[in-house]
């Protein structure tokens, strides 16, 4: 992925796309994604980042995201983005590593603080394999109240939606119930004071 996105960077005239789908594999396929939307981002006002898709729970648990530092893919160039659109997974507890993990808002926090157009008017984030709940109120795990922080009406002044896809991990999916749903909702509201004050914020949960 990382050579077809280097033979692009040097073939397509600056300018032409408007909007970038891209699933990335590698450390090396998002900095070639950063250079591609370099030299032709300008015009680019639609941006979704995938990470490529494990099938099942177990694989995905071992998996180890190469998104882990987001001055890995510098979208600074994309002057004109309107949409924004990110997809992270949570790992659980008996599959992190020993040294205390990274909360997993921080690459989609980073990118918004420090390298997104202010010129956003919807943001949409992925939040998969949740365990439980009430985990979207975890300040360790997920640290979701970043968002608060970082998506401001003085950073973001044409933001009209805050889009957080909440997904429950296979195994909880199975056995729990539409209130647990609820309860994820509520507390994912309660996470995001700031942005549903604003009347921009919208959650999407599936059922449990």
């Amino acid at each position: 992925m990382a050579k077809v996105l280097d033979a692009l960077s040097v073939t397509l005239a600056p300018d032409v796309l408007q909007g970038v789908k891209v699933e990335y594999d590698s450390k090396p396929t998002l900095r070639a994604l950063g250079s591609l939307l370099g030299r032709i981002g300008g015009n680019v006002t639609n941006l979704s980042i995938y990470p490529r898709f494990r099938w099942t729970l177990d694989d995905r648990q071992k998996w180890t995201d190469p998104f882990d530092d987001w001055t890995l893919l510098d979208i600074r160039a994309c002057k004109k983005l309107e949409s924004l659109h990110l997809s992270i997974y949570v790992r659980h507890k008996e599959d992190l590593k020993p040294q205390r993990p990274l909360p997993v808002s921080h690459i989609a926090a980073g990118l918004l603080a420090n390298y997104a157009a202010t010129t956003l008017r919807e943001i949409s984030i992925d939040v998969n394999d949740l365990e439980r709940p009430k985990m979207p109120e975890n300040g360790t795990v997920l640290r979701l109240q970043e968002f608060d922080k970082v998506v401001t009406q003085a950073r973001f002044p044409n933001l009209q939606r805050f889009e957080l896809s909440v997904s429950p991990s296979e195994a909880r999916g199975r056995e729990a119930k539409c209130v647990e749903a609820r309860r994820c909702l509520a507390a994912t509201l309660r996470t995001l004071p700031g942005l549903r004050a604003r009347g921009v914020l919208k959650v999407r949960v599936k059922k449990w």
